[in-house]
């Protein structure tokens, strides 16, 4: 279908929904979805005669899954960023966890040697009296060493863990920001696509209210075409009713024919007997004829037998020469015969044309003739109960139907009559009119008299007064009804010439 055969309302529709495609396909989706949208569409743009193309729903498709591997590297990047950060904390919190465990195994021993030698210093404080002061120095300074030691490294690794936990944090609230947008851009994305199905179902609605319209429309002509098939079917059997009854008039014609044929079989079969009984005196008197007649043909026989033989081989010479002048005029007649079949089967198809063409014009007439019947019998059927004529053109049409050559000539009898009677009308109402003038005249030359008739003959003028206007007014209804029966005639003759006319072009 061209853009230009399309209604605006088909327009605005399409519009509308290529925004929603680009709006739900802007979004990736499964294969599956997508080929089950394409058929539903292909199946509603050939519901309305349109041809449906789907490339640009598939080019969506494909940036808006290449997006989405796009977005979905970028989290598997972050993720594993995360994923490497959380590696080094717990790589991290290991070797404090050993690094503690060496620490205490390391106390422990520090703690064992100095019971040790504060067991072997209480033995022999005797002996050595400065020993303690050593001892105490001894006992304080790799305490405090080891104690300074590991909280540096904690603290180096209490920094380095916040900086950690300082960029997971940031990370997180930039995934919550960015899950805010997204979440806002779907709700905004929902409403529009809601706003949109909304104007869509309304305009749907439109298009079903129209097309509801159209299928009551198309109901109605399947019942005025249901009414013309009917008033077909019964026309139809009316002509079968009058073929049939013809077929019984040829059928009763011919079983008298047959009648006919049998009397004179039965009047030939006797003269048949008669024939017999002097065939039989006949073959008696052959019989004996042939008996002589065989005797002399033996005779003739061995004479013949002999001219025979003689003359054999002079036929066997002439019949090999007229062989062979057989074999030249057969070829010759066949080809005669091949050309007469193509011209006779020229001719018979020209022929036929030509009776299809008379056939054609035939069937033309007689619907002309048809629909001046149907104009001509309403008036006759109206105008001629009111007049005393009737019988006389039954009696006419009985002379039309004797006079008529032809059986079909018994059919147009009565439009026949109907024309003359309304010829007849015509004339009548002619006549009619011309009385009307003529009466009017005496009317209004009366009435110049009676103003020159003195005031002294009141009486006199009043009742002839009266007369004249009772008469004008009878003289007024008779025309008022010639007028209308004139112009009804005259409608509808130009209605029938008008009808007849379009039925001949």
């Amino acid at each position: 279908m061209l853009s230009s055969d399309i209604s605006p309302e088909l327009k605005c529709s399409l519009s509308l929904l290529s925004i929603l495609e680009e709006m739900l396909f802007s979004m990736p989706l499964k294969i599956q979805l997508v080929q089950k949208y394409e058929r539903m569409r292909e199946i509603a743009f050939s519901k309305l005669n349109l041809q449906s193309d789907t490339t640009h729903i598939w080019k969506l498709q494909q940036q808006a899954h290449s997006n989405a591997e796009s977005k979905n590297k970028e989290k598997t990047e972050e993720k594993n960023n995360e994923n490497i950060f959380i590696e080094r904390l717990k790589q991290s919190h290991i070797i404090t966890k050993n690094y503690a465990a060496l620490v205490t195994r390391l106390v422990l021993l520090l703690e064992a040697h100095y019971s040790n030698i504060s067991d072997l210093l209480e033995n022999s404080k005797e002996k050595r009296p400065n020993l303690m002061i050593s001892e105490n120095e001894i006992q304080g300074f790799p305490r405090f060493q080891v104690n300074a030691e590991i909280i540096s490294k904690c603290s180096e690794i209490e920094f380095s863990e916040s900086t950690y936990l300082e960029k997971i944090q940031k990370l997180f609230d930039a995934e919550e920001d960015n899950l805010k947008d997204v979440n806002e851009q779907i709700s905004r994305i929902i409403q529009e696509n809601k706003t949109a199905s909304k104007r869509c179902h309304e305009q749907i609605l439109n298009e079903i209210s129209q097309k509801e319209m159209v299928y009551k429309e198309l109901d109605l002509t399947k019942k005025r075409m249901q009414d013309i098939d009917t008033e077909y079917k019964i026309k139809i059997e009316e002509l079968k009713l009058a073929w049939e009854r013809s077929e019984i008039e040829t059928k009763n014609s011919y079983f008298s024919e047959i009648n006919e044929l049998k009397t004179k079989l039965s009047i030939q079969n006797e003269e048949n007997s008669k024939l017999t009984q002097e065939l039989g005196e006949i073959k008696n008197r052959i019989s004996l004829e042939t008996s002589e007649i065989h005797k002399l043909y033996e005779n003739k026989l061995e004479d013949l037998n002999n001219s025979i033989l003689h003359q054999t081989s002079f036929h066997k010479q002439k019949i090999q020469e007229l062989e062979l002048s057989f074999h030249g005029r057969e070829s010759q007649l066949l080809n005669q015969l091949d050309k007469l079949q193509t011209e006779d089967s020229s001719v018979l198809r020209n022929l036929r044309e030509n009776i299809e063409r008379l056939q054609v014009k035939v069937q033309e007439l007689r619907d002309v003739l048809k629909a001046v019947c149907d104009r001509t019998s309403p008036i006759f059927d109206k105008f001629a109960g009111k007049e005393d004529i009737a019988e006389d053109f039954a009696r006419r049409k009985e002379e039309i139907s004797d006079f008529a050559e032809n059986d079909s000539w018994e059919h147009y009898s009565e439009l026949l009559t109907e024309l003359e009677f309304i010829g007849y009308a015509f004339s009548k109402l002619s006549t009619d009119n011309d009385w009307l003038i003529d009466r009017l005249d005496e009317c209004s030359k009366e009435n110049e008299d009676l103003r020159q008739i003195p005031h002294h003959l009141p009486e006199t003028r009043s009742s002839t007064f009266e007369e004249v206007l009772s008469s004008l007014s009878a003289n007024k209804l008779i025309l008022r009804d010639f007028q209308e029966a004139r112009s009804k005639l005259m409608n509808h003759f130009t209605d029938s010439k008008i009808h007849n006319l379009s039925g001949i072009s």
